[in-house]
């Protein structure tokens, strides 16, 4: 028995927003979304900083300190609900062009289990950790930082309407990669009414947060809400246009812990099975040698680096015997995990996601030093994905290895938290979103 969505659509809601009071400093409160803990120390030095509730030292104090910063009001809640334009003007390394991504913050509903998905994923998650993550959101039922998805908007209306608002900005904040963040709002119901509607035929790519919605979804399940409108069904959200171009991928570097019986020679030799091997050019950063070069890799070990370059007589439907379509089977991600991490390194690639052996890290230069620490790693230097392959993944329905995307720049955690917590939402105005939403509530059809 399965059922058929007539219509998998991305539905979406506004809120009333949990922020920061104006009396703060917004410098001193807001942190980056990164996956290095190291980076993030410093953030929590600032009492009221947003780390402690996004990624707290102690998970089971988060529900008495968030219930504490309301009462104190350090935090404060918006008394009608909206939608939040989130602008972010960023440039990237050895460009002088300046690109800004425009986008919105919003509710969207979850993918109902056993239908057609209007949230689509493209990429594993890594297990380890998602307890913690789901603990933190069963005790607050809060939100703290938005996922991010990319829809398909030919004629940029939606865009034309925020410029408007972003005239003037309630939060402007210059972060600490130097990304420009605005964050405006929209309160009027008609507008948005509009924009909820222009998103009905969309079908939304998740970008970022995979863990993060992966968690909501758990948290859905668990509660089993029985009303469309329940607020366990849905999920703060950052919208952006991909048509617009403004998004940029870069890639994710592979760190993996050898074991004590390693040896470079027997490691450089089952390389060359697959690989054409060279000795890099010290001269330059490894990742400018890869630059537009497919099925290309770095290899950082203590002794040297090296360029790995796969042989031409391979061809990749074959090589990879793994039970994938093609658009996966092409991408650099899945060569590197089922040739060198699974067959040389002998870390099975079903197992890969879970596995601590593996670490990640978008920054080259943390990649170097994790070599040149005594705890003995080798560094594998990618190139990132391109928005077309990542497409083509995701309109097969198909999955790519874990952290394949790194969508630069990174939403900011700390401008607005969303509340699922239905007590929150009994304003006439909540109530009459909820009627709203009731009227979309998708037909489903038996067929079995």
């Amino acid at each position: 028995m399965f059922y058929l969505l007539f219509e998998a659509v991305a539905i979406i809601r506004p809120f009333s927003a949990w922020r920061y009071n104006s009396s703060l400093d917004i410098r001193e409160v807001v942190v980056p979304l990164l996956d290095n803990i190291e980076q993030l120390q410093s953030y929590y030095d600032s009492p009221y900083n947003a780390i402690h509730l996004a990624f707290p030292r102690a998970i089971h104090e988060v529900g008495k300190k968030l219930e504490e910063w309301k009462r104190k009001q350090i935090l404060v809640r918006d008394p009608l609900p909206a939608i939040y334009p989130y602008y972010q003007a960023y440039s990237l390394y050895g460009q002088p062009r300046i690109y800004e991504r425009k986008g919105f913050i919003c509710l969207i509903r979850l993918n109902e289990i056993g239908t057609t998905p209007q949230i689509i994923q493209h990429e594993n998650t890594i297990k380890y950790g998602l307890a913690a993550r789901q603990q933190i959101l069963e005790n607050t039922k809060m939100n703290f930082a938005p996922t991010h998805g990319l829809f398909e908007g030919d004629n940029f209306e939606i865009e034309e309407l925020m410029d408007k608002y972003m005239q003037h900005p309630i939060i402007e904040v210059v972060d600490a990669q130097g990304v420009r963040n605005k964050l405006g709002i929209i309160q009027n119901q008609k507008e948005i009414v509009w924009i909820m509607e222009a998103l009905e035929n969309k079908r939304i790519y998740l970008a970022d947060g995979h863990h993060r919605l992966e968690i909501s979804e758990l948290y859905r399940r668990k509660q089993s809400p029985q009303k469309f409108t329940d607020l366990a069904n849905f999920h703060m959200m950052y919208l952006s246009n991909l048509k617009a171009g403004m998004d940029c991928i870069l890639p994710t570097h592979r760190l993996i812990k050898l074991p004590d019986d390693f040896e470079t020679s027997a490691f450089l030799e089952k390389m060359k099975v697959y690989f054409h091997i060279k000795i890099a050019d010290k001269r330059l950063p490894l990742f400018q040698e890869l630059q537009n070069q497919k099925y290309t890799f770095g290899i950082i070990l203590p002794e040297n680096r090296f360029i790995a370059k796969l042989k031409d007589n391979y061809n990749l439907e074959e090589l990879i015997d793994l039970p994938l379509p093609s658009s996966v089977k092409r991408l650099d991600y899945t060569l590197l995990h089922y040739i060198i991490i699974d067959k040389i390194l002998g870390i099975p690639y079903d197992e890969q996601p879970q596995s601590e052996t593996i670490s990640y890290n978008k920054e080259y230069a943390a990649a170097l030093r994790y070599v040149e620490n005594p705890s003995k790693h080798i560094a594998i230097i990618v190139n990132g994905v391109s928005l077309a392959e990542m497409l083509a993944v995701c309109k097969e329905g198909a999955i790519m290895p874990q952290k394949s995307t790194y969508f630069y720049p990174k939403v900011l955690n700390g401008l607005v938290f969303a509340s699922i917590d239905n007590h929150e939402y009994n304003s006439p105005f909540e109530k009459y979103f909820n009627q709203l939403l009731e009227k979309k509530n998708t037909s489903k059809v038996n067929i079995s």
